[in-house]
């Protein structure tokens, strides 16, 4: 954005050593599980003082070549296990959740943006860019069978890990749903089919790689009309009081990159109007997601609906008051970064009266424990500037009034960060 826009060379330069860096954490996310085609969960150095620094690992398998732990998990400590073992300074977390996933393919294809025509970005790397998406891309192209009511089936659009099961919530096949495979039912599954189409739009659009593209458009498309399932429906995203809001996340995730990195044109309309009809101006009952003061679902959602893309310039004027509610959001929040400390709206007495008055003067009602697992809510969304600290806000209940942390842990912001560059990109 600062390069395309003319500023000064001395900040486009900090801005691309920043990238750098960040290509370099993404190249350690894939290349220390030592799979092809295998992106970790997350990892974290051992050499500087963190509770890792005398973590206990697992291995992979067992003496018998038996994949460990027996029973597939959320998420397992591993040691190194790049080929090389260039990173023994390492350990890293396997079972690469659905929203962890889609995450990393936004990166792939917000990276390959960015440095695509930039003569200062090593060939050697942008290479390697395009090679690990390429390998993610043509891992979920691979057809298995053994999931949760699969019956033997065998189905495509699966995490894979590197001891070669399917992790614990990477199912995200059409005919899956949370985790279970349904495939008599005759609703295919809206959600896991538009983060689907996201995934692999991203990292079709990084790889240039024309298989990966033929999936995409060939099969998941002209085939199976993942699009028209969007179209249809995207249960399972707004479940009221007991809403999941990383499921809500994952949805606008996947709205960005499908609305973004699809080059058909009728794909992305359909996609559009998933965005504005299924997610951001539908709710039940009172949580609606344009009520939620979420910088990043107002900004994805005004960029749908203006048809903006990275093929194409806006077709029409986004819906400014989506875009202006996003910017009055980031206006409010804690300058990033900034400590996890706590915050209390509403205190016992007002709990027990269900009426409370918030930090900021905002009066709102106190539902009870009555939110994902028991959550205290409120009946409206709670303003940005007195909202509980997060490490990622548009993951988290907008309707919790209390929480946060004592203060011993920095936040850096990527929520912040992440909707604010994004929204000054597309303008």
């Amino acid at each position: 954005m600062l390069r395309d826009s003319g500023y000064p060379e001395v900040d486009v330069d900090r801005a691309r050593d920043f990238l750098q860096r960040d290509i370099e954490g993404l190249f350690v996310a894939v290349e220390i599980t030592g799979v092809e085609g295998v992106i970790a969960r997350g990892f974290c150095r051992t050499d500087i003082p963190t509770s890792y620094k005398t973590a206990v690992t697992t291995p992979l398998f067992d003496s018998e070549g038996n994949p460990l732990p027996e029973v597939k998990n959320n998420g397992t400590l591993r040691a190194d296990n790049s080929v090389d073992g260039k990173f023994s300074n390492y350990v890293w977390t396997d079972s690469c959740s659905r929203d962890q996933y889609i995450g990393w393919a936004t990166a792939f294809a917000a990276i390959w943006e960015a440095v695509r025509d930039d003569a200062a970005i090593q060939k050697e790397t942008k290479d390697r860019l395009q090679l690990y998406a390429k390998q993610l891309g043509h891992s979920l192209m691979v057809e298995r069978t053994g999931g949760p009511g699969s019956n033997g089936k065998a189905f495509d659009l699966e995490i894979f890990d590197a001891d070669g099961r399917t992790t614990y919530h990477g199912y995200m096949n059409e005919n899956n749903w949370d985790r279970m495979y349904l495939a008599w039912l005759p609703i295919k599954d809206g959600f896991y089919s538009l983060m689907s189409l996201g995934i692999v739009a991203a990292l079709a659009y990084c790889s240039e790689d024309s298989e990966l593209e033929g999936y995409l458009y060939d099969e998941l498309i002209a085939q199976r009309h993942l699009d028209n399932i969007v179209v249809s429906n995207v249960l399972g995203v707004n479940l009221d009081k007991i809403t999941n809001y990383s499921n809500t996340n994952m949805a606008f995730q996947g709205a960005l990159l499908a609305g973004r990195y699809i080059s058909d044109e009728k794909v992305r309309n359909k996609v559009r109007y998933a965005t504005i009809q299924h997610l951001y101006n539908t709710g039940i009952s009172h949580t609606k997601p344009k009520d939620y003061s979420y910088s990043l679902y107002d900004f994805v959602y005004a960029a749908n609906y203006s048809g903006a893309s990275v093929f194409n310039k806006m077709k029409q004027a986004p819906d400014f008051d989506a875009v202006n509610r996003g910017i009055k959001t980031l206006c409010e929040f804690h300058e990033p970064p900034y400590w996890d400390e706590t915050i209390i709206n509403c205190d016992d007495a007002e709990i027990a009266s269900g009426d409370c008055t918030l930090n900021d003067g905002t009066k709102v009602k106190v539902l009870g424990n009555v939110g994902r697992n028991d959550d205290l809510i409120t009946d409206k969304p709670i303003p940005q500037g007195v909202r509980p600290p997060s490490n990622y806000h548009w993951r988290s209940n907008p309707y919790k009034p209390n929480g946060g942390g004592n203060g011993g842990c920095l936040l850096p912001g990527v929520d912040f960060r992440f909707a604010y560059w994004f929204g000054r990109f597309v303008k």
